[in-house]
Formats: structure tokens, C-alpha cells, sequence
């Protein structure tokens, strides 16, 4: 009795040794892929960065722009107003 409980303690050892090897392959496996998504989310982010910089910049320029028109429009209407006297 005493070597039959024996014997089915070190299957159940082994039976979990195997499933601890199991697990630990999937895990390198997953961490190669989990790697992989690292380095492309990190490449998106530099590549967002730098579109984000262009639009910031694109803004900029718009943004002065307007200020240039809306100075303008002040200006003509000035000299509409003092020309029409």
C-alpha cells in the first residue's frame, strides 16, 4: 500500500514536472511574441511623434496665416473707409 501511494506521488511529480516544461516553452514563446509587438508598438509611437510634429507644425503656419488675413481684411477696410470721403 505504502509503495503503491509512493509510486503514484512520483507519477503525479513527474506528470507535473512535464506540465511545469510545458508551460515554460509557451511562456518563451510568448514572450518572443510579446517582443515583437513591443518593438513595432515602439516604432508606431516614434513614427506618431513625428506626424504629430508635421501636423503641429502645419497648424502653426495655418494658424499665422489667418492672423495675416484677418490683417489684411482690417487694412483694406481701413482704406475703403478713408477713401470714401
Amino acid at each position: 500500500m505504502a509503495k503503491e501511494r509512493l509510486e503514484n506521488g512520483v507519477d503525479k511529480i513527474a506528470q507535473a514536472s512535464a506540465q511545469v516544461a510545458d508551460l515554460q516553452k509557451a511562456l518563451k514563446e510568448e514572450q518572443i511574441i510579446v517582443e515583437e509587438k513591443k518593438a513595432q508598438t515602439d516604432e508606431l509611437i516614434v513614427s506618431i511623434g513625428k506626424e504629430k510634429a508635421v501636423v503641429d507644425e502645419a497648424v502653426e503656419v495655418s494658424r499665422r496665416a489667418s492672423q495675416g488675413c484677418t490683417a489684411m481684411r482690417l487694412l483694406c477696410a481701413r482704406r475703403r473707409v478713408l477713401h470714401a470721403d
